[in-house]
């Protein structure tokens, strides 16, 4: 009986992990993400890539001389 205890208690642990750390990891990851892509990074000349804010990029590429190749639903 102490496999399956062991198991239970395991089980229970992992769950309760899950509840309180993933929202709060979750939450610094978006953080992140939106400081990241709000953010207008460096000058740098040997870069072919355009230039200006991740988050502006994806919403207007045409404004930076590129094309919209995302995907729309029907």
């Amino acid at each position: 009986m102490s496999c399956e205890n062991n198991f239970t208690q395991w089980n229970n642990s992992r769950l309760v992990f899950h509840y309180v750390f993933l929202p709060y990891i979750q939450r610094e990851l978006d953080t992140f993400r939106e400081r990241f892509n709000l953010s207008k990074p460096r000058a740098n000349r040997n870069k072919a890539l355009p230039r200006g804010r991740p988050d502006d990029i994806f919403h207007n590429p045409e404004t930076f001389g590129s094309k919209d190749f995302s995907v729309s639903e029907w």
